[in-house]
C-alpha cells in the first residue's frame, strides 16, 4: 500500500484504516500502475514510525524545526546550499527526507478543517504533498525552498516590507531587481504547486465523500502590479494556472512541471538559478536516516 499513516492518533488510524483501500485505489487510477508502483515503494521505505510527529516540542526537539500549529509536511535536508557569484547552484545532489506534524489541535487550524469536520482531509492533503515529493524528479516543494534560499538577505515580511527592508539595509539597486525577479518566480511556482496539491485533494477526497470547494478553478488568472525600486512588477493573485485542463490533466502536469512549467526569467543570473533547481538530484531517505548524519 501506498497511503499509509503510522502515528499516534487512534481517531485518525481508526478513520485511515476505513478509507485505505478506496483511497489507495484512487491514487493507482489517478497515476497510473508504474507511478502508482514508485509512490508505494517510497512509502513503505522512507514513512516509517519515526516520520511521524502530533506533538510540536517533540518536533523541535527531534529535527530544531518550529511548526505553527497546523498539520503540515514537512521536508528536511542536512546539505548546506551553495550558490555561485553567477547564480548556479554549486550543489548537485542533496539529501533529503520527510516529516509529519499532525495532530487533533493541528487539523483545527488547517484549511482542509474550513470545509470538513473529518481529520483524515488533512492528513490526506499532506500526504499529497507526499505524493509529489516521491514522484517529481526534482519535487517543486523543495524547488520553491531552494528559490527561498537564494534570496540575499532572507525575506521575513510580505513583498512592501521585503522592498523596504532592503531599502533601508542599502542593497543595490540591482540586487533588489535580482530578489523580486526571483520572487516572481517562486510566487508562480508556488502558486502552481498548492493549487494543483488541492487538485490532487478534490479528486482523492471525492471518493470518500468529501467535497473539496476550489473557486479560483477554472478562474481567469489575475496579477496585482508592485512598484520597485527599478520599476513595477507583476505578481500573481490569483486565478487557475491549469485553466483549460481537466483535473487529471492538471496534475499530470504538475509532476512534469520541470518541462511543462518552464519559467523564462527577465534576469540571466536568475535562469541560471532556475536551471540548476531544475536539474538538482533529489535522493529520498527515511528521516531517521537522515538524523544520524
Amino acid at each position: 500500500m501506498a497511503f499509509v499513516y503510522r502515528g499516534n492518533l487512534p481517531e485518525l488510524k481508526q478513520e485511515v484504516a476505513e478509507v485505505t483501500d478506496v483511497v489507495n485505489a484512487t491514487y493507482k487510477r489517478i497515476l497510473g500502475n508504474q507511478r502508482y508502483a514508485k509512490l508505494e515503494l517510497v512509502s513503505q521505505r522512507i514513512l516509517t514510525p519515526e516520520a511521524f510527529y502530533d506533538d510540536v516540542d517533540d518536533v523541535e526537539r527531534d529535527i530544531g524545526h518550529q511548526v505553527q500549529d497546523s498539520n503540515k509536511m514537512l521536508i528536511l535536508s542536512p546539505s548546506e546550499l551553495k550558490f555561485r557569484s553567477n547564480g548556479e547552484l554549486k550543489n548537485k545532489k542533496i539529501r533529503t527526507s520527510v516529516a509529519f506534524y499532525i495532530s487533533e489541535e493541528g487539523f483545527k487550524k488547517t484549511g482542509s478543517a474550513k470545509f470538513t469536520n473529518r481529520p483524515v482531509a488533512s492528513y490526506i492533503h499532506e500526504f499529497d504533498h507526499f505524493v509529489s515529493y516521491a514522484l517529481q524528479r526534482t519535487p517543486l516543494y523543495i524547488a520553491n525552498l531552494i528559490l527561498q534560499e537564494s534570496l540575499e538577505p532572507e525575506k521575513k515580511s510580505d513583498l512592501t516590507g521585503y522592498i523596504n527592508a532592503m531599502m533601508e539595509a542599502g542593497i543595490s539597486p540591482s540586487q533588489i531587481k535580482e530578489n523580486m525577479v526571483t520572487l516572481q518566480v517562486l510566487k508562480t511556482y508556488t502558486d502552481i504547486h498548492e493549487k494543483a496539491n488541492r487538485i490532487l485533494d478534490k479528486m482523492v477526497l471525492a471518493e470518500i465523500g468529501i467535497t473539496v470547494p476550489l473557486h479560483w478553478r477554472h478562474q481567469e488568472k489575475s496579477y496585482g502590479i508592485l512598484p520597485t525600486p527599478t520599476g513595477a512588477m507583476m505578481f500573481p493573485t490569483g486565478g487557475d494556472p491549469f485553466r483549460g485542463s481537466s483535473d487529471q490533466e492538471a496534475f499530470e502536469s504538475y509532476l512534469d512541471w520541470e518541462n511543462r512549467a518552464r519559467f523564462t526569467a527577465s534576469m540571466p543570473k536568475i535562469q541560471r538559478v532556475i536551471d540548476s533547481v531544475r536539474n538538482i538530484r533529489i535522493s529520498r531517505v527515511p528521516l531517521v536516516e537522515l538524523l544520524r548524519e
